[in-house]
C-alpha cells in the first residue's frame, strides 16, 4: 500500500478551485463588495450612498475638503478661546475700539492668527512698547503667567500635571 501523505504534492493555484489568487486582485474585490452593498440596498428599498460612486481621487479630495470646513468652523471657537484667556491674563488691557484695530493690524503686518494667546501677548508687548495701547495701570497683576515648554509637560511629575490641568480647567 502506498503512503499518500508521502506522495502528496500542492496542487498549482490554477487547478485549485479553492485558491484565493483570483481573490487578491483589489479592484475585482472592491468591485464585488460595492455590487454585494447595492444589491443589499436594493433589497432594504434604501436609496444608494453616493460615496459609494467615487473612486479614490475623489473620496480623497471630499475628505480633505471635509476637513478643511471643519477647520474653519473650529477657528471662530479657538479665537473666542485666546481672546477670553488673554483678557484675564492682561486685565489692564483696555478694550476698546482703538485697541482691538491696532491689534488686528499688528496680526496681519505680522502674519499670525487670532487662535493663541500666545499671539495675542505678543502683539500687545509690541504695541505697549510703542505706546500704542490703552492700558489701565491699575488692572495690572503683581505676578506673570507662568509658561510651561512642552518639554517641561513630558518631564513633570504626573501629580503636578494634574494639578496644572486643574488650574487651567478653573480659568
Amino acid at each position: 500500500m502506498k503512503d499518500d501523505l508521502i506522495t502528496w504534492a500542492p496542487e498549482s493555484a490554477e487547478d485549485d478551485p479553492w485558491s484565493l489568487s483570483e481573490a487578491i486582485d483589489d479592484q475585482k474585490v472592491y468591485e464585488y463588495n460595492i455590487a454585494h452593498k447595492k444589491a443589499l440596498e436594493a433589497l432594504r428599498g434604501m436609496p444608494p450612498n453616493p460615496i459609494d460612486s467615487l473612486n479614490a481621487a475623489e473620496i480623497k479630495e471630499l475628505y480633505e475638503r471635509s476637513l478643511a470646513e471643519q477647520e474653519q468652523r473650529r477657528v471662530p471657537k479657538a479665537q473666542e478661546d485666546a481672546v477670553r484667556q488673554f483678557i484675564v491674563e492682561a486685565p489692564e488691557f483696555v478694550l476698546s475700539k482703538q485697541n482691538t484695530e491696532r491689534v488686528d493690524q499688528y496680526f496681519k503686518a505680522a502674519g499670525l492668527n487670532a487662535t493663541s494667546p500666545d499671539h495675542f501677548h505678543q502683539a500687545y508687548q509690541a504695541l505697549s512698547a510703542r505706546c500704542l495701547l490703552q492700558i489701565d495701570e491699575s488692572k495690572r497683576p503683581r505676578t506673570p503667567r507662568k509658561r510651561v515648554t512642552q518639554n517641561e509637560l513630558e518631564t513633570m511629575p504626573l501629580e503636578q500635571l494634574a494639578e496644572l490641568a486643574n488650574a487651567q480647567a478653573k480659568r
